[in-house]
């Protein structure tokens, strides 16, 4: 049973509670009307970097039209594997029955990847670009985009994910550090 001190001082902080956020009584006259409350600035979204091309626009920012450099990979408690890019950008990435992988980023774009026969993967992306992707002998990715541009993508000694692009850019995408290590051998 709870002492009695502590009922009595836990009643008084109540009482002194409720009469702080009571309303102001109707006696002393009408109140003023709630002040008006101003809409929020819809910001449009800025182009994005002049010469941007529809491959680079994928995983660009839409506000600041910043084209990522860098992020973190991890997969979630449900299988679906999530990478947080510098620039804000988000995108989760989940497989379906059949094998086919569907990418959601947070900048509006999405993205269907189907997997070939011979291995290869050719995906779709919500603002008309494609791409078609293979594993060359040394076991790096090499993609060609509809737009034209190219992206050979390999795993450093760090375990790194690093794309390098035709027209200049490069990626890094690192394993979360705080996601547990997978088991080399799984019994």
């Amino acid at each position: 049973m709870l002492p009695l001190r502590f009922i009595f001082l836990l009643g008084a902080s109540v009482t002194a509670t409720s009469f702080l956020v009571w309303p102001a009584s109707s006696a002393a006259g009408p109140t003023s009307p709630p002040p008006a409350k101003a809409a929020p600035a819809k910001v449009a979204p800025a182009p994005p970097e002049p010469g941007l091309t529809p491959a680079a626009a994928v995983q660009a920012d839409r506000t600041s039209g910043r084209v990522a450099t860098s992020g973190v990979t991890r997969v979630d408690a449900l299988g679906r594997r999530e990478v947080r890019l510098d620039n804000g950008v988000t995108a989760t990435t989940r497989t379906d029955a059949l094998g086919a992988r569907s990418t959601q980023f947070s900048n509006g774009i999405t993205a269907t990847s189907r997997t070939d026969a011979l291995g290869g993967t050719t995906t779709q992306y919500s603002n008309g670009l494609s791409a078609s992707s293979r594993r060359d002998a040394l076991g790096n990715v090499d993609t060609a985009y509809s737009d034209g541009t190219r992206s050979t993508t390999r795993t450093d000694a760090l375990g790194n994910q690093v794309t390098t692009y035709s027209d200049g850019r490069t990626e890094t995408i690192r394993p979360d550090p705080f996601a547990p290590r997978p088991s080399a051998q799984k019994k």
